[in-house]
Formats: C-alpha cells, structure tokens, sequence
C-alpha cells in the first residue's frame, strides 16, 4: 500500500501559540540591546536572546515539521522532530471532528479526535480532515477483507 503524506492546519490559534511568545522574547531582547533596562531580574540581554533563538528554532521545527502519514496499516502523528505517536488502523474505533483537545499534534484549534479500541484518544489536525478520514476507512476496509 502506499505511503500518504497530510500536513498539519496551520490557523490562527498554532501561529500566535508558536510565534506569539518568540516575538514577545525577541522584542524584549531588542529593547534590552538598545538600552532598555529591565532592572535586577535580568541584568544583560544573553538570555533573552538565546531564549527568542530558542523558539525561533522551535517554531521553525514545528511548522515545517508537524504532519500525518498514513503507512501500510499504521497512523503517524509527527509533532516537529521532538514528539510522534504511532497507532494501527485496525485500532481506530471512531474519528470525529471537534474543537480544541488534549495533546493535539497540530497547529490548529479544528480536531479530529481519533478513538482507540484501547481507550486511548489521539487528537490530531490535519489540512484536510475528510480525506485523511476516508484514507483510514478504505484502509481499514481493505484489511477486513484481507
């Protein structure tokens, strides 16, 4: 079978929550080299900017690097390079759309929530939700009547 490739939605709600604080820190960082002084807390402006390079870093990971792959019989999540879970799609019990979610490997605030015969629940949030749910139907199809 072959190997399908969904990116992740990236909406409103993954942009501000990945490059929100990276503006914050990089802003401050600025403002500090230009003279700013922020008192005792922080005295030299080293952290602030390791800290925006830290989530620039970060957010680039996680936009380019967020996506579903449907393999043979198995759902990949891959959140970045940091985090992926992998489930059997002869394990998905139910997959229904909401908004928000828990561990959501997305950018997104539109969710498909996937059940897990388990009891297991993995939130995902895929560009395109209706294909990505036929695909693990026909699939699942398929391997019932193999």
């Amino acid at each position: 079978m072959n190997r399908v490739r969904f990116e992740t939605k990236k909406d409103w709600f993954g942009k501000s929550l990945l490059f929100g604080p990276a503006l914050i820190l990089t802003t401050l960082a600025v403002l500090q080299v230009s003279g700013l002084n922020f008192g005792r807390g922080i005295s030299t402006p080293l952290p602030l900017i390791v800290g925006s390079l830290f989530l620039w870093l970060f957010a680039f990971l996680a936009w380019n690097f967020t996506y579903y792959v449907i393999d043979q019989n198995t759902l990949t999540a891959r959140m970045a390079l940091f985090r992926w879970t992998t489930v059997s799609i002869d394990d998905i019990k139910e997959i229904r759309a909401q908004e928000y979610g828990l561990r959501v490997f997305g950018l997104s605030k539109d969710v498909l929530s996937i059940k897990l015969k388990t009891g297991g629940e993995l939130n995902i949030s895929p560009k395109e939700p209706n294909a990505l749910k036929s695909e693990v139907e026909r699939r699942r199809a398929k391997s019932i009547m193999a």
